[in-house]
């Protein structure tokens, strides 16, 4: 695989794990779990950040994580 691979085929496949099933859009650019009363884990379009700990990253190195590609 290589870091060449569009965003909007990365977010679309990460939506699609059962990590991010749940997930729906809540703002703009922003998918959040829909299970979770008050979730820090924002999915978005270029990338993810976590509310909670500030931790942020981009699709690719995400898919790379989760098995996606």
């Amino acid at each position: 695989m290589n870091e060449m691979i569009p965003n909007e085929i990365l977010f679309k496949a990460l939506l699609e794990h059962p990590d991010f099933i749940n997930f729906h859009k809540v703002g703009e650019d922003d998918w959040r779990d829909a299970t979770e009363k008050n979730p820090s884990f924002s999915l978005r379009s270029k990338g993810w950040y976590d509310y909670k700990s500030g931790a942020s990253g981009n699709l690719y190195e995400l898919s790379k994580e989760k098995g996606v590609f």
